[in-house]
C-alpha cells in the first residue's frame, strides 16, 4: 500500500490517495481539496485511478469530485444512505459556507460490503452519527482505517449538522472499538493519524 495525504488548507480536510504497490490501481478518498494537487500527484506517479470513495457527503469532502471524476472517468461511490446528503445543498452544507453545489453518487455501498483495488481488500463499515450514511473504509490486510469525520485523534465528528445523531455516533464508536484490533492505524478526515488502541485509552468520547 502507498498512501498520500493532501490537506486542504482552507478547510483543513484530509484527502487520501491510496494505491496498490504492484498494479498502481488507486482510489481517492474524500477529495475536498484542490483538484490540481491531487491530479499533479496522480499523474506524476502514473497511477491508475479506479474510483472516488466518500466517507460522507459534506462539502469539504466533495468539492473536487466532479473535476476528478471527469478527468479520470471513474465512479463516485458512497454509502447508500448518503445519496440525499451529497444531492442536497442544505444537507451537504455548501449553501452555508461556499457556492451551493450538489453531487451524484454513481454506485452505493452497504455495511460490510467489500471493494477491491488491486490486491487490497476494503471493507465498508457504516458509522452514522455525523451524517446518516457516514462510513469508514477498512483495508483488511493492511490494517488501515479511513475514518472520515467519525473518529479523530482525541475527538469525534460533530452531530449538530442536519442528519446528525449523537446516539448513533456513540454506537458507531462502539462498533469501531469492538470490531477492530488496537493496532489498526486510523486516518481521519481532519487532523493527524492515530490508532484504535490510542483512542480507546485517550478519546474522551470512548467512556461508554
Amino acid at each position: 500500500m502507498r498512501l498520500k495525504k493532501i490537506v486542504s488548507y482552507d478547510m483543513g480536510e484530509n484527502c487520501y490517495i491510496i494505491s496498490d504497490e504492484k498494479s498502481g490501481d488507486t482510489v481517492i478518498f474524500d477529495p475536498g481539496c484542490e483538484a490540481e494537487k491531487v491530479m499533479q500527484y496522480i499523474d506524476g506517479e502514473n497511477l491508475n485511478v479506479k474510483a472516488i470513495l466518500l466517507t460522507h457527503g459534506h462539502y469539504d469532502h466533495i468539492t473536487a469530485c466532479k473535476e476528478l471524476k471527469e478527468k479520470y472517468n471513474v465512479p463516485v461511490i458512497a454509502h447508500e444512505y448518503e445519496k440525499e446528503v451529497v444531492g442536497s445543498k442544505g444537507y451537504n452544507l455548501s449553501s452555508r459556507f461556499m457556492d451551493p453545489m450538489t453531487l451524484s453518487v454513481d454506485r452505493s455501498l452497504k455495511d460490510n460490503d467489500e471493494y477491491e483495488v488491486g490486491d487490497m481488500k476494503i471493507k465498508v463499515i457504516h458509522t452514522p452519527g455525523h451524517t446518516p450514511g457516514g462510513c469508514c473504509y477498512y483495508f483488511v490486510n493492511e490494517k488501515v482505517l479511513i475514518s472520515g469525520d467519525t473518529l479523530f485523534q482525541y475527538s469525534i465528528g460533530r452531530t449538530d449538522f442536519p442528519g446528525g445523531d449523537t446516539v448513533a455516533m456513540m454506537e458507531s464508536l462502539k462498533k469501531l472499538f469492538t470490531q477492530l484490533d488496537g493496532d489498526v492505524v486510523v486516518y481521519p478526515g481532519h487532523g493527524e493519524k492515530t490508532t484504535i488502541e490510542f483512542e480507546r485509552r485517550n478519546n474522551p468520547y470512548a467512556d461508554f
